[in-house]
């Protein structure tokens, strides 16, 4: 019985080795949040890496879709809808998930159509945030 357990542990370590490990990019034009979720992220055993604007994520990175973006609607230059199209007109389709300290409907919509998987309002619940990126 010892061996058997020994075994599938020995399988299940070399399958988990294989994934792909997910990052999550957080695009927000404020300081204080990008500081504020990737701790939060980081605590969480997240990998995280933060970005003030859409054209700084667009020029240093090319997300895949194992990996996941939190991108802030409202940031100067590029907004978070241009972000998501412009994700969507390169062919890349990634998770997003919106946060704003705007709740307006229209923003909500556009998100959707565009594809974001989560919408929240600033300041949002730490709780809410990680139970989602765990689903």
């Amino acid at each position: 019985m010892v061996y058997i357990v020994q075994r599938i542990d020995e399988v299940a370590h070399r399958f988990t080795e294989r994934l792909p490990t997910r990052m999550i990019y957080l695009i927000d034009d404020d300081l204080s949040v990008r500081r504020g979720v990737t701790r939060l992220l980081n605590a969480a055993e997240y990998s995280v890496r933060a970005f003030a604007s859409g054209e700084e994520f667009l020029e240093n990175v090319r997300p895949t879709e194992n990996d996941c973006l939190i991108v802030d609607v409202h940031m100067p230059g590029m907004s978070g809808l241009e972000l998501q199209q412009a994700l969507l007109d390169n062919d890349l389709h990634v998770p997003v998930i919106i946060i704003t300290g705007r709740d307006d409907e229209a923003s909500k919509i556009s998100a959707r159509r565009l594809g974001a998987v989560g919408f929240f309002s600033k300041p949002f619940n730490d709780k809410s945030l990680k139970g989602f990126l765990c689903n």
